[in-house]
């Protein structure tokens, strides 16, 4: 009997035992800016609702700023806030911050609830804050998208104050394992920078932040076929990608290819690999 796909989705199988699949690097395109915010915008209105796994990082994350906030009396920002889920969360949990909210997808901005009018359409690469406007900055499940992600990081310092916190998320290597051998093997880039750790608090470190604590999350999620897998990154915005694009026949072999290479007794499984943590500025 086929799962719904709220059931589907929350499997965890703990008893998982295929081989786990180490990838060499691949070829990482970054898409051009415009298209990453076109993709992003066509899936508001559904991203809240479809994107589990973002909305279980940021709900790690509103906890740790719970524990971690030393003050609300300068705003906050959320750095790539899409359609709002971690304003929602800190509002659900009576954190009292003025969150100022920040896309470079206008129409996700448009998606946020009325009661969130602090947001402005801004590159994270060049904000439009003055130095040390914020006494604490969120970006969740966006570093992995940017061009640029060192300059990201430097401009984010820099709207900190000193001994500000930056709380973050962002996907590892082997994320997607699945998706990235199926991509290498048709000669596809992939549109993501999955980083290593250490190369991502290296990166923290060179821009000006201290006392960088992380936590990962490691996890196999399973689907009724290769298509309900795939459709499930669409649906969150994740197929913005630079370069040739499948056709339908080769969509269906695709499909047919993630099922063949990966399927087990529990459904299809597509793997999740995200640090999440806290970092300060300052030495």
């Amino acid at each position: 009997m086929v799962r719904s796909k709220q059931e589907v989705y929350q499997i965890k199988n703990p008893f998982y035992n295929r081989q786990v699949i180490l990838f060499k690097p691949m070829d990482t395109v970054i898409p051009p800016k415009r298209l990453i915010a076109r993709t992003f915008s066509k899936r508001a209105s559904r991203y809240r609702e479809t994107a589990f796994v973002q909305r279980r990082i940021v709900k790690r994350l509103a906890r740790l700023i719970q524990k971690n906030m030393p003050s609300a009396a300068l705003s906050w920002l959320d750095a790539g806030c899409g359609s709002g889920l971690l304003g929602i969360l800190l509002e659900e949990k009576k954190i009292p911050l003025t969150l100022f909210q920040t896309d470079f997808a206008l129409d996700t901005l448009k998606k946020l609830p009325p009661a969130r009018p602090l947001a402005v359409q801004s590159d994270i690469e060049e904000m439009p804050f003055k130095n040390s406007a914020f006494g604490g900055v969120v970006s969740s499940s966006v570093f992995q998208w940017l061009d640029d992600a060192e300059k990201s990081a430097r401009e984010i310092c820099r709207v900190l104050v000193m001994d500000g916190s930056l709380f973050f998320s962002v996907f590892l290597e082997n994320a997607f394992s699945q998706l990235v051998a199926l991509r290498r093997k048709r000669g596809l880039n992939f549109p993501v920078r999955l980083f290593r750790l250490e190369e991502f608090t290296g990166l923290l470190k060179d821009a000006g932040f201290s006392d960088i604590k992380t936590e990962t999350l490691h996890e196999e999620y399973y689907f009724p076929t290769g298509r309900d897998a795939l459709k499930f990154l669409n649906d969150i915005g994740s197929t913005a990608v630079s370069g040739k694009r499948l056709g339908r026949s080769e969509l269906f072999s695709l499909y047919r290819d993630y099922e063949d290479s990966f399927s087990t007794t529990v459904g299809v499984p597509l793997t999740v690999h995200i640090a999440y943590g806290s970092a300060r500025k300052g030495k």
